[in-house]
């Protein structure tokens, strides 16, 4: 099951709850992924199917957000995983609801049914889709950044791109990372690598630059450098 297919699978439980559904484009979400809504309620949802990593505090920040910029009276956060202590307290604070360790098995059943309460915006691209295709077969690679420096791509999961950099050392870039300035790409068409750099500031847009640069309607410019869309 794909993030996309467990979001259908939520909302699908909410309609069967007799809520209605207004599904958020992806390419710009404000931490939101759909709305259910009924007479009485509107209420905004955020879905993550995380891999391996528990869920953090930031997620409920821009939930909470998004409740507010999309006029919502409740929020709620749903993963198939674990929200960790500090991101508990906040979604208290925040009065932000939440479901952790979410049955797969239920949304399995409840998939089936209601599909077609969702559906794509037109310029909905799967980045996920994009990431088994593209990304993670760059495990074990040596990539040229865009400074010149050479990366190995030690893994790539579906939470992580891990890396050891020029200078031998290990760190791991977050997959929301990618997929935000992605989504931003769509929207921009083209991106310098300051503008990546604001989006993820710490010292990772050199590597970044490159990697969805292997993504086929994205190419590498020098002049500055950067990213625009094909």
């Amino acid at each position: 099951m794909t993030p996309h297919e467990f979001e259908i699978a939520v909302a699908t439980d909410f309609v069967n709850q007799g809520f209605k559904i207004i599904h958020i484009g992806k390419s710009y979400d404000k931490g939101v992924d759909f709305i259910a809504f009924d007479d009485e309620t509107r209420i905004a949802v955020q879905v993550k199917m995380y891999e391996s990593r528990v869920v953090r505090y930031q997620e409920f920040m821009y939930l909470y957000a998004g409740q507010k910029l999309y006029d919502c009276k409740k929020s709620l956060l749903v993963t198939v995983n674990t929200i960790d202590k500090e991101a508990k307290e906040v979604a208290k604070k925040l009065n932000v609801d939440f479901i952790e360790n979410y049955s797969l098995d239920k949304t399995n059943n409840s998939s089936t049914t209601n599909k077609t309460t969702i559906t794509n915006q037109p310029n909905d691209i799967s980045f996920f889709e994009l990431w088994q295709r593209h990304i993670k077969p760059l495990k074990g690679e040596r990539l040229p950044t865009a400074t010149g420096k050479e990366n190995i791509i030690t893994n790539v999961t579906n939470d992580f791109l891990y890396r050891k950099s020029s200078t031998g050392s290990d760190s791991k870039i977050d997959y929301k990372t990618f997929e935000t300035i992605y989504h931003r790409l769509l929207i921009k068409k083209s991106m310098s690598r300051e503008e990546i750099n604001i989006e993820y500031p710490k010292r990772g847009s050199a590597l970044i630059t490159v990697v969805l640069a292997k993504l086929p309607n994205v190419v590498l410019t020098d002049k500055p450098v950067g990213l625009i869309l094909r």
